[in-house]
């Protein structure tokens, strides 16, 4: 999501998470029943990531890609014409697909 369209009530928990890579990212969640709400804000972003499963309506929402696939779960199948990533994605390609999906 662009930053600049969301407004956020409260105040989040934050914990740091450390992915395989080493790199490290802000995780937020809900400090009454620990939901994981989003990734990725924190001042001076455009843009964060929201956790589709927080959203009321979620039947809208179609993915621009599938990232770190090498761990996904066995049931799930990803059709050949979707971007998937074993690992560390190409941000740029994802975005571009999102972009697209969005009609921006």
């Amino acid at each position: 999501m662009r930053a600049s369209d969301v407004e956020v009530f409260g105040e989040p928990a934050v914990f740091m998470v450390t992915a395989d890579s080493g790199k490290t990212k802000r995780c937020e969640f809900c400090p009454e029943c620990g939901t994981r709400l989003f990734h990725g804000r924190f001042v001076g972003a455009e843009t964060f990531n929201i956790k589709g499963g927080t959203l009321d309506d979620a039947s809208w929402l179609r993915p621009a890609g599938h990232i770190w696939t090498a761990s996904k779960q066995a049931f799930f199948v990803i059709s050949p014409d979707e971007l998937a990533y074993p690992a560390d994605p190409d941000y740029a390609k994802l975005s571009e697909r999102w972009r697209e999906m969005i009609g921006t």
